[in-house]
Formats: C-alpha cells, structure tokens, sequence
C-alpha cells in the first residue's frame, strides 16, 4: 500500500476484503484491503494512516456521527 498524507478518511463501506473510504479533506476515495485496518473498524469509523495500517480516530468518529445525527433530526424536524 502506497503512503499517503496524514488525512482522515471514513469507512464509506466495506464490501469482502476491501474497505471503500473517503477523504475528509478532499473527497478522494481510496479502496483499502481490510487487513490494514483495525480488527474492530466498521462502516462510518473514521481511520488516519499509519505506516502501512490504519487507526481509529475515535473522537473525530463520534464528533463526525453527532453532527451528522443533529443534521437529521433538523431535517425531520423540518417535515413534521
């Protein structure tokens, strides 16, 4: 695996082997074996490259799923 810049990315999803991902800052998306991912990762995770492998960056994970929580519950809000 090539190395890349210390960018976030998020589990878009996971489909056998490969983890499809996007970048938070650009958008770019990148497949990723999931061998270099943490055991427990999961879809909406976000990771950050380390070396070969990634980490979970728990905190950017909960704030990114709280704000995306907020927006829809705006949204139904709105249709009520």
């Amino acid at each position: 695996m090539a190395r890349m810049a210390n960018k976030a990315y998020a589990i878009d999803r996971i489909e056998g082997d490969i983890a499809l991902c996007e970048c938070l800052h650009s958008g770019i998306r990148i497949k990723v074996d999931v061998k270099h991912l943490p055991p427990e990762a999961k879809e909406g995770d976000i990771i950050l490259p380390d070396g070969d492998a990634f980490i979970l960056d728990g905190e950017k994970t909960t704030e990114r799923r709280e704000d995306l929580t907020g927006r829809l519950n705006k949204l139904f809000e709105k249709h009520k």
